[in-house]
């Protein structure tokens, strides 16, 4: 019987069970799908605890690094396996078995789909220095007030300075527009499927200029430059 102060954690669904399962690990099965949980108190991962030690990223990052673990040894042993997302809780086991039966035609699907594949999320950053660079070379004008912004008087040299970031953004935007349809162009070409990712504020430092999963038939474990950096040579 469930204690009553225990939350299920869910980490995904599979197809069958693995050769060897962690001692925190419990499965449900259902028909041909395996549920992956452990219990979970209620007092750390109860709707509003959670939600107030969210805030604490050392926590936070602590618990996602044993979310990822145990995702990842359980992805070494399937064939196939739906991840569920951190922070993914039932309070009843009535509950999961609930899910599981509403999703179960779109699970099975979606695992033979996944079948002796896995996905990788690819992002792009921008090389900002390269980027200036480019801007100066091409840009004769904003150079040009560049050399002006550095002779100015302190009151004109900060309109400049305002005018300058201005020309500068819009410029960086354009070139950030350019790479995504050169992306977008060159993953078509690609032997995998690709699916584009929504990602943050672009316009914010540190943002990704795109963000695209790719699915393919990756063979475990797979490394990065194995997999992705002969799709750039193309």
């Amino acid at each position: 019987m469930q204690d009553r102060e225990q939350l299920l954690y869910v980490f995904g669904v599979g197809a069958h069970f693995p050769d060897h399962l962690d001692d925190a690990l419990c499965t449900i099965k259902h028909r041909d799908l395996v549920v992956f949980y452990a219990w979970a108190p209620r007092a750390i991962f109860g709707e509003e605890a959670l939600r107030e030690r969210m805030q604490d990223h050392q926590w936070l990052a602590k618990q996602a690094l044993w979310h990822q673990n145990h995702v990842q040894r359980l992805f070494e042993q399937l064939d196939a396996m739906i991840p569920f997302r951190f922070g993914t809780l039932f309070n009843k086991k009535d509950h999961l078995l609930e899910r599981v039966h509403e999703k179960y035609t779109e699970w099975i699907r979606l695992l033979n789909k996944l079948r002796g594949y896995a996905e990788w999320e690819l992002q792009a950053f921008p090389e900002e220095e390269e980027l200036e660079q480019v801007l100066q070379a091409r840009d004769p004008a904003w150079h040009a007030q560049q050399q002006e912004m550095a002779q100015a008087s302190p009151g004109k040299r900060y309109l400049l300075r305002k005018q300058s970031e201005q020309i500068r953004q819009e410029a960086l935007s354009k070139q950030h527009r350019w790479f995504r349809e050169q992306m977008q162009h060159k993953s078509t070409q690609w032997p995998y499927e690709v699916r584009w990712v929504k990602g943050d504020d672009q316009s914010h430092q540190n943002s990704p200029v795109c963000r695209l999963a790719l699915l393919g038939p990756f063979q475990q474990p797979t490394r990065f430059e194995e997999a992705i950096m002969p799709l750039f040579d193309t």
